[in-house]
């Protein structure tokens, strides 16, 4: 299998591909640089930088650095020359862009690009969907802030997000199931080696921590109305100022319980800075999802803690956890390190390896 990678192996944040390209000669595949060599091409979309290795130097555009436009141009380009497209869409969430199916349908794209996210859709979730109306942005639908919007219908004064709604379509719901869960950016969504890992046995002085940034926005507004139910818990050691980035981890990790709500997708980092570090993390209920890592299933992860996303529960689920704090915490430190140990280097080349060889 020949496979070109259109980012900049001398780019640091793509070293995992560079670290990794022995290991995948093993297994039969080889990186190569022209696209007339190539059986497959791995293309990134969605990002803000110039990462195109120099032969591919004009898939960029200085003048605009990113547009969905410009990503179907250069996937357009890459499949007059390649079989088989793997795409990895960078998102903070579940939701896809039905912009991008629609226009690889329109293509007749649909069945030669395979889309890779850290993120996707439960099949239980898409089982429930068929017909159900969600908040729309810019060609895509976010269930969780449809939820917040059922929850605090109010809300809709508080925010300049732009709101309309329309029903999923039900000829995408096949691609959603397609979407094969890996992650590659290690500076970002790959957590494992990035120095966030401290010593799971330290002294927890801090029951809640919760520090975030509110836009104006519906997650803002929604992130605000926690804050709310946080200052109003008495008793409890608190930490929700801002703090340095140094000292950042190192505070999360002194504490008991982490709040992370939704932000302008379903995770937030603290979510994965908690869950390596055996901290209990107490966030809105997200079964509707699925990760990589599998953080945001209950079974896996005894860390998570979900409450109602109209907040209903939130104080008691709290005051709950914090009451079995001894026992829910030895479970989350030994699943962290479960999740450390389980998902190693070659761990990600393995599952890597397996999206390029299953297509």
């Amino acid at each position: 299998m020949k496979l070109l990678l259109c980012h900049n192996l001398t780019d640091p944040r793509f070293a995992f591909f560079a670290a990794i390209q022995d290991y995948l000669k093993s297994r039969g595949i080889d990186y190569v640089v022209e696209t007339a060599d190539a059986d497959v091409a791995f293309y990134c979309a969605n990002m803000g930088f110039n990462y195109y290795a120099q032969g591919l130097s004009h898939l960029w555009s200085e003048e605009v650095q990113y547009s969905f436009h410009r990503d179907m141009r250069n996937i357009e380009w890459l499949a007059d020359r390649i079989e088989k497209i793997i795409v990895y869409i960078r998102d903070d969430g579940a939701s896809l862009i039905d912009d991008y199916l629609d226009h690889w349908r329109s293509k007749d794209l649909l069945e030669r690009v395979v889309v890779t996210k850290d993120f996707s859709y439960s099949d239980q979730f898409l089982n429930s969907i068929s017909g159900r109306s969600f908040t729309q942005d810019n060609g895509g639908f976010y269930f969780h802030l449809t939820q917040i919007l059922e929850s605090f219908p109010a809300s809709l004064s508080f925010t300049k997000l732009p709101v309309s709604q329309r029903v999923m379509k039900i000829e995408n719901i096949d691609s959603y199931r397609k979407v094969r869960l890996f992650t590659w950016r290690f500076h970002t969504y790959g957590w494992l080696g990035q120095g966030y890992e401290r010593d799971t046995c330290q002294v927890k002085d801090i029951d809640l921590f919760y520090v975030k940034r509110y836009r104006e926005t519906l997650d803002g507004y929604y992130r605000k109305a926690i804050m709310n139910k946080v200052t109003m818990m008495s008793g409890l050691a608190k930490w929700t100022t801002s703090i340095n980035n140094n000292d950042y981890v190192d505070v999360l990790c002194r504490s008991k319980i982490v709040v992370t709500p939704w932000g302008l997708g379903e995770c937030v980092w603290d979510d994965w800075k908690a869950s390596i570090n055996g901290v209990l993390l107490l966030r809105p209920h997200s079964g509707h999802i699925q990760d990589y890592y599998g953080i945001y299933t209950s079974s896996s992860n005894p860390c998570l803690l979900n409450f109602a996303p109209d907040l209903s529960d939130f104080e008691a689920t709290a005051e709950k956890a914090l009451a079995d704090h001894t026992h829910l915490s030895d479970a989350a430190v030994d699943a962290a390190v479960k999740l450390r140990t389980k998902y190693s280097l070659r761990q990600h080349a393995d599952d890597f390896t397996r999206v390029i060889l299953e297509i």
